[in-house]
């Protein structure tokens, strides 16, 4: 370990916390989805909140065509409320009064095979709205991924229509030691400063979306202050997260 990153002050070049990182987990998730968009099958990638699903999912989207990137909230219990957050995503601009005519309107924008609807925070559908992302996937032959946190496994368990279904679904744990630190290299977090309190901190149940939010905390601390990012400083970001943590 380089005990001298422990010492001195250090800078991020400006906008690393938000940037995409490739890791394994992105690239396990890259070829699920690839594989269900051209092969015309559902799947489920379920997992904690904040270990990289929904970027991953989105950078997918944006590098891929025929893909329709859908995040359900808790509001979206209805069919109708389901069909109608699809077609806003698909850039439906005149939405049909009920729910047979919306759906054929879907049918035709997404255009059949080769065409992928990832459905992200899936643990909010009802199964109602879980059946009508199955009947999307048989009648136009696309691909269908649930993307969401643990206990959509377990909803999903219980329609067996859907889940009998299913093709290689990915659950996970926790972000990977080896993932966390391929993104606190790209964030170029030097070692030595706190690097292990933050490695600690992606690998548990906060992910490594709150190291992203450290620092961004710490880079936007020290650029109103007009002072290096200090081991200090991290520290104290951490500590509002992980306790208090004792100097290394």
């Amino acid at each position: 370990m380089d005990h001298q990153a422990d010492t001195e002050g250090f800078t991020f070049p400006q906008g690393r916390g938000g940037e995409f990182v490739e890791t394994d987990l992105s690239a396990k998730i890259t070829d699920l989805l690839r594989s269900a968009q051209s092969a015309g099958f559902m799947s489920m990638i379920s997992g904690a909140s904040g270990i990289g699903k929904t970027m991953a999912c989105k950078r997918f989207t944006e590098t891929h065509k025929r893909v329709t990137y859908v995040q359900f909230s808790p509001d979206t219990k209805s069919v109708f409320a389901v069909l109608y957050e699809i077609a806003v995503a698909l850039k439906v601009y005149e939405i049909p009064r009920t729910p047979h005519e919306l759906r054929y309107r879907i049918q035709s924008f997404l255009g059949g095979i080769g065409a992928l609807i990832v459905a992200d925070e899936a643990q909010n559908l009802t199964r109602d709205g879980l059946e009508l992302m199955r009947s999307l996937c048989e009648r136009m032959q696309c691909g269908v991924v649930f993307v969401g946190h643990p206990e959509l496994s377990e909803k999903i368990a219980a329609v067996a229509s859907v889940h009998n279904r299913l093709k290689a679904p990915i659950r996970i744990g926790s972000a990977s030691v080896a993932d966390a630190e391929k993104i606190l290299d790209a964030m170029g977090f030097p070692e030595g400063a706190c690097r292990a309190d933050l490695r600690r901190l992606a690998t548990g149940p906060m992910g490594v979306r709150m190291v992203a939010s450290i620092v961004e905390e710490v880079q936007g601390y020290a650029l109103a202050k007009g002072t290096m990012i200090t081991p200090e400083i991290v520290r104290a970001a951490t500590a509002r997260y992980l306790g208090p943590i004792s100097a290394e």
